[in-house]
């Protein structure tokens, strides 16, 4: 066994049957007692911090503002209070979607978007009635069957001109053994808003 020196911290070793005999330390000369038991360093394993588990947060009733206001933009706004959702993951992906492809849409012909938290005032007023992601076992075994949904209304409104309002009722019913229900809904988003930066775009040069 290993054991230091009392005085001065010189490492020995002695075997077990000279625990409680006496010597110099060869070190510093000073006299010491081979210990009983034998001090031993143990490594103290790192701290893991605790595992968090990811907390899905609700979608609020409006997108909130993303950006300072801008006066020449476009104004936009999504609700989603009181929509009809069947779907496995935040229906928040799916806004992030459209407005992504609006945004881009719109921007190509000169016309940059602010969205902000309220409809109220909005150029381009939005909102989520329906989403239902389907079944996508029967979409894989029957085509045209169990589809993924996308229901959104809303209306257009240029300063001088009439309201024009929409309804979109956007479906999926192809993909990939039958398409995740992400991918199915995030194709519905991507449709539908480019159907609506057509619309924009139409009442806007009208």
């Amino acid at each position: 066994m290993k054991f230091p020196c009392p005085h001065c911290g010189q490492r020995m070793e002695a075997d077990a049957d000279m625990i409680g005999m006496q010597f110099n330390c060869p070190n510093c000369s000073q006299p010491l007692t081979v210990p009983a038991i034998a001090v031993v360093a143990v490594a103290v394993p790192p701290r893991i911090p605790p595992v968090i588990p990811p907390v899905m947060v609700l979608a609020p009733s409006c997108v909130p503002d993303l950006a300072p206001s801008n006066p020449n933009a476009f104004r936009c706004a999504i609700a989603t209070k009181d929509a009809a959702v069947t779907m496995s993951f935040d229906v928040m992906e799916l806004v992030e979607e459209m407005k992504k492809v609006l945004e881009k849409r719109l921007l190509k012909k000169g016309i940059p978007v602010h969205w902000q938290a309220s409809t109220d005032s909005a150029g381009l007023q939005l909102r989520l009635v329906s989403v239902d992601q389907g079944n996508q076992f029967l979409r894989w075994l029957i085509p045209f069957v169990a589809p993924a949904v996308l229901e959104l209304e809303g209306q257009i409104a240029f300063t001088g001109k009439s309201p024009e309002p929409f309804h979109y009722i956007q479906r999926a019913h192809f993909g990939l053994f039958g398409g995740t229900p992400r991918s199915m809904l995030k194709i519905c988003a991507s449709r539908v808003a480019v159907k609506i930066a057509k619309d924009v775009l139409r009442v806007s040069a009208s």
